[in-house]
């Protein structure tokens, strides 16, 4: 991991934050293989999260939305922001990583053309689905409940010899 002089300065307050949420979710970071192994790490790859996302409050913002940022390494994510903001701008890479922090695990070679147009879909679906459109996500988990619960009842009634009462049902 490339060391910089931020490495020396004591932890922002968001850093710490980010290290924070790290421990409160992940509380065995330190012996993970993906993640880094020190706080040190953690806030390299902080840093590089915020200074896309626009900042450390929006990256703080961004690694809750997706802690799996944590495992993608420095030089990975380093250079899809480059690419990103190459391709969209400093606002508009910014945009698309707090919908998706995860873009910043793509091969900096996929984010320009047909793969920046995917990329940038992708994190408005995922928005959606995050934000506004939550309720359909919590719809279709309440109609799987439901189809597993009527799976398993009917499993039931099955093996005890009897006819499910809704089958029994003509119009």
């Amino acid at each position: 991991a490339d060391m910089s002089i931020a490495d020396l300065l004591p932890a922002s307050d968001f850093e710490q934050k980010a290290v924070a949420y790290l421990d409160e979710k992940v509380p065995k970071w330190r012996d993970g293989f993906l993640t880094p192994n020190d706080e040190a790490g953690v806030r390299r790859r902080f840093r590089i999260l915020a200074e896309v996302a626009g900042g450390e409050e929006p990256g703080l913002a961004a690694l809750q939305r997706n802690l799996g940022v944590m495992c993608i390494g420095e030089d990975v994510s380093r250079a899809a922001a480059r690419a990103l903001v190459a391709g969209l701008g400093r606002d508009g890479a910014a945009d698309v990583v707090r919908k998706n922090p995860g873009v910043l695990a793509i091969k900096a070679s996929s984010l320009s053309g047909a793969g920046l147009t995917r990329t940038v879909a992708v994190a408005d679906i995922i928005d959606f689905f995050l934000g506004p459109g939550k309720i359909f996500v919590e719809l279709a988990k309440l109609l799987a409940y439901a189809s597993a619960a009527k799976i398993i009842v009917d499993f039931i009634f099955i093996q005890a010899g009897l006819t499910p009462p809704w089958d029994s049902f003509s119009l």
